[in-house]
């Protein structure tokens, strides 16, 4: 085990010692529906935590993106990779899933818009740079669903990379959205006709 593992153990350990966290956990770790159930909640209060970005981007960063890494030990993607699973023991509907696919893409939009923020330069088509929550949050949803209007672009070296892995990222969830709706559509359908 590495030095930043053993810490992020102590540190869930720690946390551990408060009865509101220890019963979490506890729940948490109960039964997959629950870790599902908590994912939910936590990406909608995520999401809504986007506001926050006009006063500062790295609220939103460093409680959606740092605080889950080090207190649950997981990466951005374990949810997906939680969400798949209970796809596949079928203990998630499909209206469930889709809310929960929902909300995770607009979490990740939301990430990257604050990324934009921070570390990339946008500019619209009359060469202005763009501000605002609204604009940044517009530029990443349009980045993130592939459509790729032109009207707002990175206009230096890191808002470029963040972009090219924001579309990739999309394109990806797009495609397990698709794939996994399927399935789960034709599984509803095999199991009405049975």
């Amino acid at each position: 085990m590495s030095n930043f593992q053993t810490r992020i153990t102590e540190g869930v350990s720690w946390l551990s010692q408060f009865k509101i966290f220890a019963k979490l956990f506890d729940w948490m770790y109960k039964d997959k529906k629950n870790a599902h159930t908590f994912l939910l909640f936590f990406n909608i209060f995520n999401t809504s935590l986007y506001l926050t970005a006009s006063f500062s981007p790295w609220i939103f960063i460093v409680w959606g993106l740092i605080i889950p890494t080090i207190l649950f030990r997981s990466s951005p993607l374990a949810g997906v990779s939680n969400l798949i699973e209970l796809v596949r023991n079928k203990k998630i509907s499909f209206t469930g899933f889709m809310i929960t696919i929902f909300f995770m893409m607009l979490f990740y939009i939301c990430l990257f818009a604050c990324f934009y923020m921070l570390f990339g330069t946008l500019e619209n088509s009359k060469g202005q740079a763009v501000t605002g929550l609204w604009s940044h949050f517009y530029f990443s949803t349009v980045t993130f669903t592939t459509l790729g209007y032109g009207n707002i672009v990175p206009s230096n070296i890191i808002g470029e990379i963040i972009a090219s892995v924001e579309v990739i990222i999309g394109f990806a969830a797009f495609a397990l959205l698709i794939g996994i709706a399927s399935a789960l559509a034709i599984d509803k359908d095999q199991n009405k006709t049975e």
